[in-house]
C-alpha cells in the first residue's frame, strides 16, 4: 500500500514537468471543508509521514492563528464579515427567507394532532397517516429544490398560502377533510434545501461569504422554528384555529413578497461581496485558473485524488485555490461521507417526526396542560438548540476551538 501511494505520488509529481498538461482536479465540498486541517498536518509533517524539516506543529500559545499555515491556514483566509456589510438583498436571502418559511411550516406542529384528536375525534392511525402527509409534502418540497429550487419555492409558497387562507373561514368546520388538507398543504412551504441552494449560487466565487450566509441561514431557520411552535400554541390558545390560521397565512405572503423580492432584486444591486471589498481594499478576488482537462479512460476528464496529494505534490496547486470556489460541476457526485451524513439526519428526523407527532397530545392528554403552554415549552426547547448554532457561529467560539484544536497536536508532537 505505501508503495502504491509512493508511486501515485511520483506520477502526480511528473505530470508537473514542462509541457506536460495536467487533468482538472474537482475536490467535494466535503474535502474543502477539511483542506484547513491537512494543511496544518503538512506544515509538520512530509509526504511520508515522517517529521519536516524545520516545521513544528503551532504552539497552541500563538492565539487564534495558531492552526494556520501561511495566510489563513493554508493559503486562504476568510474575510472579516459583519452584519453592516450585508445588502436589503443578502439580508432577504441569509435571514428572511429562511425565518419566515420556518416560522410557517413549524406552525401547525403544535395544534393539528390535538385538533385533530379532541375537535374530530379521529384515530391514532389518522392521526399517524395525517401528520405523514403533511412532512410528505415537505419531502416533496425538499427534493423538487434541488432540481428547481426557484419553481419549487414559488409554488409551495403558494401552496401554502391558499392552505392557510382557505383555512380562515373554514376554521369551525366539521369536515374533517378540509381542516387536514389545509394543514398539510402547509408542508409545502418548506425551503430550507432552496435558500441554502441561492446561497451556493449567489456567492458561488466566494467560499468565505458562501460559509457565512449558509451557517446564518441555519441559524435563522432555527430561530424560525422557536417563533413557529411560539405563536402556533398561543395563537390557537387565544384565538382558535382562526387565529392561527390569520398569522400563518401573514407569514406565508411575508415568505412569498421575500422571495419575490429575491428574484427580482436588480443583479447590480450592492452585495456583501461589494461592501467586503471596500472595507478592505487591499484584499483581492481570489483567482482560479482551470487546467486543460486531459481525458481518461472513463472519458471524464477528471482524476481522483486524495487532499494529501492534492495538497503536496509541486503542481501549484494550494488550498487557497482548492477551498476558495464552490464546483457547480456535474460530474461531482457525492461522497461516501455525504451519504453517511444523510443516514445521520435521517434518524434525526425520524426521532422529530415521533416528538411532533405525538408530543403535543401526549403533553395535553396527560398533564392538561394548555396549546399556548406546550407552544412555550416546545419554542423554549428548540431556543437552546439556536443559541448553541449561534455560538458556533460567533468568532470567539471559532478562535477557542482553534486554540483547543492546536493544543491537541502540540501534545501529540510531545
Amino acid at each position: 500500500m505505501t508503495r502504491r501511494r509512493t508511486a501515485r505520488r511520483r506520477s502526480l509529481l511528473a505530470e508537473d514537468a514542462p509541457g506536460v498538461r495536467r487533468p482538472t482536479l474537482v475536490l467535494t465540498e466535503c474535502d474543502k471543508l477539511l483542506i484547513g486541517d491537512c494543511a496544518r498536518v503538512l506544515s509538520s509533517k512530509n509526504l511520508d509521514g515522517n517529521d519536516a524539516k524545520g516545521d513544528s506543529v503551532p504552539d497552541p500559545q500563538d492565539g487564534a492563528d495558531a492552526g494556520s499555515v501561511g495566510e489563513g491556514g493554508g493559503g486562504h483566509s476568510d474575510p472579516l464579515i459583519s452584519l453592516w456589510d450585508l445588502s436589503p438583498r443578502d439580508w432577504n436571502l441569509i435571514f428572511g427567507l429562511p425565518f419566515f418559511f420556518s416560522v410557517a411550516v413549524y406552525q401547525p406542529a403544535i395544534y393539528f394532532v390535538i385538533q385533530l384528536k379532541e375537535e374530530y375525534g379521529m384515530s391514532m392511525i389518522f392521526i399517524g397517516l395525517s401528520m405523514s402527509a403533511y412532512n410528505v409534502a415537505r419531502l416533496i418540497a425538499l427534493s423538487g429544490s434541488m432540481l428547481a429550487p426557484k419553481t419549487t419555492h414559488l409554488v409551495g409558497t403558494t401552496i401554502a398560502l391558499v392552505g392557510y387562507s382557505v383555512l380562515i373561514p373554514f376554521a369551525d368546520t366539521s369536515n374533517v377533510a378540509i381542516f387536514a388538507i389545509c394543514n398539510v398543504a402547509v408542508g409545502f412551504i418548506e425551503a430550507s434545501a432552496a435558500v441554502y441552494v441561492y446561497s451556493k449560487h449567489v456567492y458561488e466565487k466566494d467560499m468565505g461569504k458562501m460559509r457565512y450566509a449558509m451557517g446564518y441561514q441555519a441559524a435563522a431557520i432555527g430561530l424560525g422554528v422557536v417563533f413557529g411552535f411560539l405563536t402556533g400554541g398561543v395563537a390557537v390558545q387565544l384565538f382558535g384555529v382562526r387565529g392561527v390560521a390569520i398569522v400563518g397565512a401573514f407569514t406565508a405572503a411575508l415568505e412569498l413578497a421575500s422571495l419575490i423580492y429575491f428574484l427580482l432584486a436588480p443583479p447590480g444591486e450592492r452585495s456583501m461581496e461589494d461592501n467586503v471589498k471596500k472595507k478592505n481594499p487591499a484584499q483581492d478576488e481570489d483567482t482560479f485558473e482551470e487546467n486543460p482537462r486531459q481525458g481518461n479512460k472513463d472519458g471524464t476528464g477528471f482524476i481522483g485524488t486524495d487532499i494529501v496529494d492534492s495538497l503536496g505534490h509541486g503542481g501549484g496547486i494550494n488550498s487557497s485555490e482548492l477551498g476558495s470556489k464552490y464546483s457547480g460541476s456535474d460530474e461531482v457526485v457525492a461522497s461516501n461521507f455525504t451519504y453517511m451524513v444523510s443516514a445521520v439526519f435521517s434518524f434525526i428526523n425520524i426521532v422529530c417526526g415521533y416528538l411532533y407527532s405525538i408530543g403535543p397530545l401526549f403533553i395535553f392528554e396527560t398533564f392538561g396542560v394548555d396549546e399556548g403552554i406546550i407552544g412555550i415549552i416546545f419554542s423554549v426547547a428548540s431556543a437552546f438548540a439556536s443559541l448553541f448554532t449561534f455560538l458556533t457561529l460567533s468568532q470567539r467560539y471559532v478562535s477557542w476551538l482553534t486554540k483547543v484544536h492546536s493544543a491537541v497536536l502540540f501534545k501529540s508532537k510531545l
